[in-house]
C-alpha cells in the first residue's frame, strides 16, 4: 500500500518510491524492471532522470500524461509501456535514452512535445498513434536508427527540427492533413531519398523549400522516388 505522503521502499532497497498522495514524486531505486502502482495518477517531472539501471517499466493506467523530463537520461532504458489515457508526452520526456528499443505508444496520444525523444539512438521506429496531430521541435532529433516514417491522418503540424540529424532515415510519408512543416524539419537526414505526398497536401508547392533546409525544392532533395 503506497502511503499519501512519504516514502515506500522495498526490503532489499532496490525500488524507493518518494510520494505526495497519488503523485510519485522521485523514483531512486536501483532496479532494472519497475512496477508502478495503478494508484498513481500523476508521475512528477524527472522522476526517473539519471536512472541508469532502469531497464523496463510500464507506466500506471491512469497517469495521462509523461511529464517533462521524467526519463531524463535513463542511459539504459530499452522498453516503454505507455497505457492509454495518455494525450500528451512533454518535453524530453525520454531525451538521452539512447538504448530505448521499444514503445508501446497508445492511440490517445495527440501531442509529442520539444526534444521528447531527442537522442534516443536505438529507437528502431517512429512510434505512432492514429490520434497524433502535433511533433513539436526537435521531438525526435538524432534517433539515429529510424529508417521510415509513415505520419498518421491525424497529424496536422511538423515542427522545425523535429527529425533534424536522423542519419539513417531514407523514407517519409505525408498524407494531406499535414498543413504545416517547420524549417530544418528534416535537416541533415542525408539519406533520405524517397518522399511521399498525398495529392492536396496544403503545404507541398511554393513553400517546399521547408521539408528541408538549404532553400532547394522538394522535389530535388529526393534522390530516387517522389510521389506527389
Amino acid at each position: 500500500q503506497i502511503p499519501a505522503t512519504g516514502v515506500l521502499a522495498n526490503q532489499d532497497g532496490s525500488d524507493v518510491f518518494e510520494m505526495d498522495g497519488t503523485t510519485l514524486v522521485k523514483y531512486t531505486g536501483t532496479a532494472k524492471t519497475v512496477s508502478v502502482s495503478d494508484t498513481v495518477k500523476v508521475i512528477g517531472e524527472e522522476a526517473f532522470a539519471l536512472c541508469e539501471n532502469l531497464q523496463e517499466i510500464k507506466v500506471p493506467l491512469h497517469v495521462e500524461y509523461i511529464a517533462r523530463g521524467t526519463f531524463l537520461n535513463c542511459k539504459n532504458l530499452q522498453k516503454v509501456t505507455i497505457p492509454k489515457n495518455v494525450t500528451v508526452i512533454e518535453n524530453a520526456a525520454f531525451f538521452g535514452c539512447e538504448n530505448l528499443m521499444e514503445i508501446n505508444m497508445p492511440n490517445s496520444v495527440s501531442l509529442i512535445e520539444k526534444s521528447a525523444f531527442m537522442k534516443c539512438k536505438k529507437l528502431p521506429e517512429f512510434p505512432i498513434s492514429n490520434s497524433l496531430r502535433e511533433i513539436r521541435e526537435y521531438a525526435f532529433a538524432e534517433c539515429e536508427n529510424i529508417k521510415q516514417i509513415k505520419f498518421p491522418f491525424s497529424t496536422e503540424y511538423i515542427a522545425a527540427n523535429a527529425f533534424s540529424g536522423c542519419t539513417n532515415l531514407q523514407a517519409i510519408q505525408i498524407k494531406k492533413n499535414v498543413v504545416g512543416i517547420g524549417d530544418s524539419a528534416f535537416f541533415k537526414c542525408p539519406n533520405l531519398k524517397d518522399i511521399k505526398i498525398k495529392k492536396g497536401n496544403p503545404f507541398y508547392g511554393e513553400e517546399a523549400d521547408n521539408i528541408k533546409n538549404g532553400g532547394t525544392a522538394l522535389k530535388n532533395n529526393c534522390k530516387e522516388t517522389c510521389e506527389i
